[in-house]
């Protein structure tokens, strides 16, 4: 009697291990809808494998957190139906240099001018992004506020690394930088989903507008997706990966191909209004081309992307560049 009672008590015991470790699963399986994001990203010429021409847009490293607020100055109601809305706060500093970044002393002692085909300059900046997501599309805007000239540190940054870690000190002529100037630019991008039913393959498009004394240009595009992706509001190519939660897993190639009219860039021409400065450049090239390819990849907390950008004639026509971006986010 005791014998059988003992099995009685076993046996629940171990149905109800058994039903606490389903639940455990189940429970498990729910997807967790993320409030909290956080980004280190990095651009840099000298990742892309088969060229290092380091020129033009030479580096670039910067942070970022994004997050979702009930509310926030009246932000989240300046486009109606959306579906979703969140914010990102970003902090830049980035380098461009010329092709030629070596004065000798014959051409620093003699009267001769010093030409470059574009200046010396770095940026330290700081961006606030409201990005409202619709049913097949969404908006970004963004501020941002920052400096240009030796007061960002760009220099200083980038002559530390070729001389410790590079460790080829080519970076003497930081000082036919731009001068200092404070900038402010706002921008404008919308994105449109063409193929929202498509599960292997997706295509959409978008148009972004920049305008300030830091750049004003406009540039439409087209994009092509290939793999496993979520919902262009939940994927992380494009900044939504926040968006996402715990269930959704996304590894795919993605391309684009985008054309930029463009009206003035100030790390190229100096300042916008005033004093034009001595090495900056007097006109650029108004229309250029340009396209990426690569791949990107979430699971759980984590989101990463890796791609290469192509430039035709931006700045300078006829001259191409190429660099090559990382991303990586945690989630929660």
């Amino acid at each position: 009697m005791i014998r059988e009672q003992a099995k009685g008590l076993f046996r629940k015991r171990l149905w109800l291990l058994a039903l606490s470790f389903c639940s455990s699963i189940l429970s498990a399986q729910q997807p967790e809808n993320y409030r909290y994001a956080v980004a280190i990203n990095t651009d840099n010429d000298a990742f892309v494998a088969w060229e290092n021409r380091d020129r033009y847009y030479s580096f670039g490293l910067g942070g970022a957190f994004s997050f979702k607020p009930e509310h926030f100055l009246g932000v989240q109601d300046w486009f109606s139906g959306k579906e979703d809305f969140f914010l990102t706060g970003q902090l830049r500093i980035e380098g461009y240099t010329p092709t030629d970044k070596v004065v000798s002393a014959t051409q620093l002692a003699g009267d001769s001018t010093i030409v470059f085909d574009r200046p010396f300059a770095g940026l330290f900046y700081g961006t606030l992004e409201s990005t409202h997501t619709m049913k097949r599309s969404f908006i970004r805007t963004s501020f941002l506020l920052g400096i240009m000239g030796p007061s960002s540190g760009a220099g200083r940054l980038q002559r530390w690394i070729h001389d410790n870690v590079t460790e080829d000190g080519v970076f003497d002529d930081w000082r036919f930088k731009l001068p200092d100037q404070l900038l402010i630019n706002v921008s404008g991008k919308y994105v449109y989903d063409f193929t929202p039913q498509g599960t292997w393959l997706g295509i959409y498009g978008g148009w972004q507008a920049r305008m300030g004394n830091l750049y004003i240009d406009t540039t439409p595009t087209v994009c092509l997706r290939i793999g496993q992706f979520n919902s262009l509001n939940k994927s992380v190519s494009l900044g939504n990966a926040l968006l996402g939660n715990s269930t959704d897993w996304e590894l795919y190639l993605h391309s684009s191909f985008s054309a930029t009219w463009a009206l003035f860039n100030a790390t190229a021409q100096g300042r916008l209004f005033g004093t034009e400065y001595e090495y900056a450049l007097e006109e650029i090239n108004p229309l250029f081309l340009s396209m990426t390819h690569g791949i990107y990849f979430a699971y759980r907390r984590w989101a990463l992307g890796f791609d290469h950008f192509f430039s035709y004639g931006e700045v300078v026509k006829g001259e191409r560049h190429i660099y090559a971006r990382f991303d990586l986010k945690y989630r929660w």
